[in-house]
């Protein structure tokens, strides 16, 4: 019963959110962006905690706020974004490097993609319908199943988007990638199984093996796809790559993460600092490994 109260909940807040028009929702986002950083205690001090553990001593209290409140913002415009992806996903879109997939796509071995939760990423939703390609998505299990089947049926419908739950990732990303399809992974947090050793931000993590495996396995292109907001309004989409997949699992593992943390640096207030990215050893320390300060961009929560 509760589960189908929050389905209600969250189907009603995308109608009126649409109701109120697109600007006018960025705008409620926003500022429900600035109370949740302002009210939200436990996710904003491990957001301002994992920024302390990358940057260190080169990222002054004051604009690791900043940082953390644009963090806020952005989930929330997620949301609003959401809410209008069907009319509003195109507009005011750019795509950098498409021809690196449309490239890879064309071997016809299939294309791993690993993205990162940052920026509005319901917009990497457009891609199959403006590429050409046959793209797919694997998504873990949510805590409610009424939203994930929605959420499912949704991106099916509306972006011919097939998605991968997590438990029959095993035997549907070898399926689709035999079918010369495109599989996304987002990859940028940690992962509850497997992995292999890597860096990231200096620090010691645990990367997601399915990238490195898939890729060398059916010897498939990798590329890395972000998004971000740019300070003109501007969501861009970006391929990067692809990714060698000579050497180890580890080898090709950093590769990828390297380049996610290099976007990452370029926006660091579109990414979700509050995952917990960081376990095991080595992670409590406050002193940055890297002393490179972050490029704060102008889109950061003010």
């Amino acid at each position: 019963m509760l589960r189908l109260v929050e389905y209600a909940i969250v189907r009603g807040m995308l109608a009126v959110l649409r109701c109120v028009g697109y600007p006018a929702s960025l705008r409620l986002a926003d500022a429900v962006g600035r109370l949740a950083y302002r009210f939200d205690a436990t996710p904003r001090e491990r957001a301002l905690h994992h920024l302390n553990l990358a940057y260190g001593a080169s990222l002054a209290p004051a604009q690791a706020e900043k940082v953390a409140r644009g963090v806020f913002q952005t989930i929330c415009r997620h949301v609003a974004e959401v809410a209008h992806a069907t009319r509003q996903a195109k507009i005011g879109l750019r795509i950098e490097n498409p021809e690196l997939l449309k490239e890879a796509y064309a071997r016809g071995r299939g294309v791993v993609v690993v993205s990162a939760h940052m920026g509005c990423w319901i917009r990497m939703a457009v891609i199959p319908h403006l590429l050409g390609v046959r793209g797919s998505v694997i998504m873990k299990k949510q805590r409610n199943d009424v939203l994930l089947q929605w959420g499912i049926r949704y991106l099916k419908r509306h972006f011919d988007m097939d998605i991968i739950q997590k438990k029959d990732a095993r035997d549907q990303v070898v399926e689709f990638l035999q079918e010369g399809r495109v599989v996304t992974m987002f990859a940028d947090q940690h992962p509850r199984r497997g992995g292999f050793p890597a860096r990231f931000f200096g620090r010691e993590v645990t990367a997601a093996a399915g990238p490195a495996v898939y890729a060398k396995r059916f010897d498939c292109p990798l590329l890395v796809f972000t998004s971000a907001k740019h300070a003109d309004g501007t969501q861009v989409l970006r391929f990067d790559g692809p990714i060698s997949t000579a050497g180890s699992y580890e080898e090709v593992s950093q590769r990828w993460l390297d380049l996610l943390e290099a976007r990452i640096r370029e926006h660091p207030e579109q990414w979700m600092w509050m995952h917990r990215r960081w376990r095991g050893p080595g992670t409590e320390r406050a002193d940055s490994p890297t002393g490179v300060a972050p490029a704060v961009s102008s889109t950061a929560g003010g």
